[in-house]
């Protein structure tokens, strides 16, 4: 008896070992099975002859030659010694920038002593100067623009400032806090030091007076 064959069956596929189950991804989210790890922000490179590094501290140190110059320094003495206004950096600056025209921005309180500084720029870096007389919408603002119209390379801004960063202004800037040292008096003492002045003064004039 014949019988006729049938569908071939299919013989499974063999398979070695066992299959490990893939992990679900949340649609919503589509992290990945293995997140890398954040990284932490630790601050900016500095990038070779920025400020901070050593042949930025390098470039900003002021040389022996003015440091040690005993005329610069005796013109400096011409200033109050307890108003820092830095003559030494400034003439550093100066001569480094090859600056031709100076401008000197200073507020009100300051502008008694803008000549004498003016002068000292003058003859120790041969450039010319401009006071600047007016002030801006506030002391601590750079006036730049004013400086350029005034045909000036270089500006030098005195007194407390907001900083504005010497990049992105219109010439080259270099600021000076004028840090002021003051001794500190007691009240007690300084009442004592007042009366006994007071004294020796009405004691002059009685004795003159007889």
């Amino acid at each position: 008896m014949s019988t006729e064959p049938g569908p071939a069956e299919s013989s499974p596929t063999p398979t070695t070992g066992t299959s490990k189950p893939k992990p679900k991804l949340n649609p919503s989210t589509n992290a990945s099975p293995n997140p890398k790890p954040r990284k932490r922000f630790v601050g900016r490179t500095s990038k070779p002859g920025a400020a901070g590094t050593l042949s930025g501290t390098i470039a900003n140190q002021i040389p022996e030659s003015i440091l040690r110059d005993p005329l610069l320094q005796a013109a400096a003495d011409q200033l109050p010694r307890n108003y820092s206004f830095e003559i030494h950096k400034t003439v550093h600056h100066v001569r480094k920038n090859g600056a031709k025209m100076v401008a000197l921005q200073m507020p009100e309180g300051l502008q008694m002593y803008a000549c004498t500084v003016a002068d000292i720029i003058e003859r120790f870096t041969g450039a010319l100067t401009v006071i600047m007389g007016d002030v801006t919408y506030g002391a601590c603002c750079i006036d730049d623009y004013t400086a350029v119209a005034l045909g000036c390379d270089m500006l030098v801004h005195y007194g407390h400032s907001c900083l504005v960063p010497i990049d992105t202004t219109t010439i080259k800037t270099l600021y000076i806090f004028v840090e002021i040292f003051a001794t500190y008096i007691s009240g007690k003492a300084a009442h004592r030091r007042a009366y006994t002045d007071w004294r020796k003064d009405s004691q002059r004039q009685t004795s003159s007076g007889d």
